[in-house]
């Protein structure tokens, strides 16, 4: 593993799982928010060229109500969702930082076998 993945892995690891598990709940959350904005703006966006190009007269408050809705919606189903994958995640989490304990344990049993060689 290369020396910047596992310092990050490292760190994530003495953060704790509790750590870990918010800093996905959160991009969860965040995938929600920008995808619910980013449906909301496209209806938007029709709305505003249907009414442009047909010459319908659409309200302003009905033309930004998609938008609205897709960034309310959005959040809501990131905050629903955010824990869904908990048990995967934690899966990871004692996958990565095992290993990273295991690689650790066994750096220190070679520096102590070659303080012992080095005293004989």
């Amino acid at each position: 593993m290369k020396s910047r993945y596992k310092a990050e892995a490292q760190s994530m690891c003495d953060a704790g799982l509790a750590s870990y598990l918010r800093e996905k709940h959160q991009s969860r959350v965040s995938k929600g928010v920008v995808t619910g904005i980013g449906a909301g703006t496209i209806v938007s966006i029709l709305f505003f060229g249907y009414s442009h190009y047909t010459g319908e007269k659409i309200s302003t408050f009905y033309r930004l109500l998609p938008l609205f809705i897709g960034s309310i919606t959005g959040t809501g189903y990131g905050l629903v969702t955010s824990d869904v994958d908990d048990v995967l995640h934690s899966a990871d989490y004692e996958m990565v930082c095992d290993e990273l304990k295991a690689e650790q344990e066994a750096e220190e049993e070679d520096e102590s076998d070659g303080d012992d060689e080095d005293a004989e």
